[in-house]
């Protein structure tokens, strides 16, 4: 953390895996009792932290790159992996006086909701994770920031989830579908599904065209002074209803 800017944190690897400079873990650990931060303190931005691994990443305690005080926008927290993700820890990428920072998520198969995962207690730090890695909405909520879940196959929200901080938006990419069966809210914040993600003609896209989005609750994205954009896109018979 610095008076006018957070630094960079990188553990088990850089942004996505994909920086060649920074070898990339197996798997990764963080702790229910660490603490990572890269915040602006007074004026600045804040910094950028990632957790990653080319297996599986479980990541507690707490990650914060927050804005300054007076100025400033939020970071970037990435904890992901190439595979699965056990993600309890508390993030703050907020903003007091600029644009909240962003939380990206990014293992094979999420779902959103309440009180899904084990007790970290339970867990052994590097054993064979689950297939399916489950989120709660409230963690997404208090990181107080843009929430992105990239998921090499699908993303479900099974419980409501509720964005309070002014301006953090919902984006959801999926490699095969995305299956809303919950409420999404914003307060003013855009929300972007997309299925069959990254939507580009194959062999370059992310799945066969087949991947669809499916809608059965509500989505809002107002707020007191207007609304976020809401952007909807799948493939193969989407059900936008």
């Amino acid at each position: 953390s610095g008076e006018s800017g957070g630094g960079t944190v990188l553990i088990g690897g850089d942004f996505q895996g994909k920086n060649p400079e920074v070898a990339n873990a197996y798997r990764t650990y963080v702790g229910p009792e660490a603490a990572i931060a890269a915040d602006a303190v007074t004026s600045g931005n804040g910094g950028k932290v990632v957790v990653w691994s080319d297996d599986s990443t479980r990541a507690y305690g707490s990650i914060s790159a927050r804005g300054g005080s007076q100025a400033g926008d939020g970071g970037l927290v990435e904890v992901s992996s190439k595979r699965a993700l056990d993600f309890a820890a508390k993030v703050d990428a907020s903003a007091p006086n600029g644009t909240a920072g962003t939380l990206l998520l990014d293992p094979a198969n999420v779902e959103v909701a309440s009180g899904g995962i084990a007790e970290i207690i339970d867990v052994d730090a590097f054993a064979d994770p689950g297939a399916t890695q489950t989120i709660d909405p409230g963690t997404l909520d208090s990181a107080g920031a843009t929430v992105v879940l990239q998921a090499t196959n699908d993303i479900t929200v099974s419980d409501p989830v509720n964005l309070t901080a002014a301006g953090a938006g919902f984006v959801a990419q999926a490699g095969h579908d995305i299956n809303v069966n919950a409420t999404i809210t914003t307060n003013g914040g855009e929300i972007h599904l997309e299925a069959d993600s990254p939507h580009l003609p194959l062999p370059d896209g992310g799945g066969d065209g087949s991947g669809q989005v499916r809608i059965d609750a509500a989505i809002n994205t107002r707020n007191g002074t207007g609304a976020g954009l809401i952007t909807l896109i799948g493939g193969g018979d989407s059900n936008l209803g």
